[in-house]
């Protein structure tokens, strides 16, 4: 596994963020929020589900099994339970949150491992896919609130 610790900046406050967040929750919507993405509920309780979710990369569609846990407003954690991609069980993503006058700066510290993936592009490769699920988060947003 290759340790990752990473920050950014969601350009919105928490309380929109997490607006966003919650609703990667709803089966419906995720496709919206990240196109090609489709997720089916296995369990949840409150903010706590386990999804199987399928996305595409490159000519391929993956699926992986995925534990994600919602804490208002402090923190969202992802984790892979099993993987029928690249992205291996273990793997493990952790964000927590912090209002700032731009926006939400986002702590990211997890796990990572992607099979055929060298380990130095690891950590490029997930702060790169992050980037571009945060920026999609951020358009759907601006979508639903006009």
């Amino acid at each position: 596994m290759v340790q990752i610790e990473m920050k950014g900046m969601f350009r919105a406050s928490r309380e929109k963020l997490m607006k966003v967040l919650e609703m990667h929750f709803d089966e419906t919507l995720i496709g919206q929020i990240h196109p090609g993405v489709t997720q089916r509920t296995l369990s949840r309780e409150g903010w706590r589900a386990t999804f199987v979710r399928e996305w595409p990369l490159g000519r391929r569609v993956w699926r992986a099994t995925w534990r994600c846990e919602l804490t208002h407003p402090e923190k969202y954690r992802i984790e892979i339970l099993a993987s029928e991609g690249p992205i291996e069980k273990g793997f493990y993503l952790e964000n927590t949150y912090a209002e700032e006058p731009e926006g939400t700066l986002i702590s990211t510290r997890g796990e990572i491992n992607i099979r055929g993936v060298p380990r130095f592009l690891q950590s490029w490769l997930t702060e790169r896919s992050l980037t571009r699920s945060d920026q999609q988060d951020l358009n759907f947003l601006r979508k639903v609130d006009g």
